[in-house]
């Protein structure tokens, strides 16, 4: 019926983060205290439930006999209000320690949400919840799914099980799902030897992400300083007051190339025949290398929004721009850090003078 995988996921300082996340604070995507439920007790299945729907993973016997309900407190241990969602047995107990589970046949079932979750726009989204199951260890215990596309499941790490009072889960880490729809679920597993009651209860669920914010195009950076050797050009600018990062491209045309919108570069990508990448980061310094000895340089520096959606956003209009030649020599800088056969060889090691010049040793450093 479902396919199941499992995956193997100073003050100065706070005063900064507090700024720089100030515009990005996270917002609920979804939530769930199951108050909207009647009655004593409601299934899952085979009908959804206040869009909660249960099913059952192929390997498990199809008579396994446990599903996830809604239920009051003549069902079920609450967590918080009048109902929670737990998994029972068909036909829930009403004496004992609520809710119950069928152990002796196996299960490997689970509940979700029927409509999806739209993270299209966020990031950096997160899951709480509340929960109780007593369970056995390793052999029945509840768990989180989630899915792209309500059929094909995978499970978050982590397993829930060993606890007779309400225990929270916040902040668990739902980053897979950044920028997609997707389904939330929670599964079921037990084996068919022994129990511990109750099963998985599940209650105030939470879902938020961090909004990713529109792009603009932010203001080039101005002023910029260039310096030369046989093979280097080397760079500093001032920075724009509302970019984040900046690309720095190189080439001997004088031709600016055009950075595409939503493209990641790399320093040693080309964007189009001859402009290559020497520097993309959020400093104001850069330098190029491996240059050709006395050849005209030309640099093109454009600012980036970086943290927006559909971004890296260019400012591919009017980049800094500026030129220089590279020198005509490539040096080399003695050094006395080789050794060869206990013997310490040099770039320059003896320097012989004609006419009345004295020879010149250099052995000693």
């Amino acid at each position: 019926m479902k396919k199941k995988l499992q995956l193997l996921q100073p003050q100065i300082f706070l005063l900064c983060l507090m700024f720089s996340f100030a515009g990005f604070a996270q917002v609920t995507l979804f939530s769930e205290d199951f108050e909207a439920a009647t009655g004593n007790e409601n299934s899952t299945q085979p009908a959804p439930y206040l869009n909660w729907q249960s099913g059952q993973f192929a390997t498990t016997p199809p008579t396994n006999n446990n599903y996830f309900w809604i239920l009051d407190n003549t069902r079920c241990n609450i967590i918080n209000g009048a109902y929670s969602l737990a998994v029972s047995e068909n036909n829930p107990a009403t004496t004992g320690t609520l809710p119950q589970y069928r152990d002796n046949r196996i299960a490997s079932t689970l509940v979700y949400y029927t409509i999806p979750i739209d993270a299209t726009n966020y990031t950096g989204v997160t899951l709480d919840f509340n929960w109780i199951c007593e369970g056995e260890g390793t052999f029945d215990y509840g768990s989180v799914l989630y899915s792209f596309d309500g059929t094909t499941w995978a499970t978050l790490p982590g397993t829930y099980s060993g606890q007779t009072t309400t225990q929270a889960v916040t902040g668990l880490d739902l980053s897979v799902v950044d920028g997609q729809q997707f389904y939330i679920g929670f599964g079921w597993d037990n084996d068919s030897a022994f129990s511990g009651y109750p099963g998985f209860i599940i209650d105030d669920v939470l879902i938020e992400g961090t909004s990713i914010p529109a792009c603009i195009t932010p203001a080039q950076p101005t002023v910029l300083n260039l310096t030369a050797t046989g093979d280097t050009v080397s760079g500093t600018f001032t920075a724009s007051v509302n970019a984040d990062n900046y690309l720095v491209v190189v080439n001997t045309t004088g031709v600016a190339p055009t950075p595409i919108n939503g493209t990641n570069y790399n320093i040693g990508d080309t964007i189009g025949a001859g402009n290559v990448v020497a520097d993309i980061d959020t400093n104001t310094t850069f330098t190029a290398t491996g240059l050709l000895p006395s050849t005209l340089y030309y640099v093109f520096i454009y600012s980036i929004d970086n943290q927006c959606l559909g971004g890296p956003q260019y400012n591919t209009v009017n980049p800094l721009t500026g030129n220089i030649s590279t020198t005509n020599s490539v040096y080399c800088t003695p050094s006395n850090e080789l050794v060869i056969y206990n013997t310490t060889v040099k770039y320059i090691n003896d320097v012989e003078f004609l006419g009345t010049l004295n020879d010149v040793s250099n052995l000693n450093s």
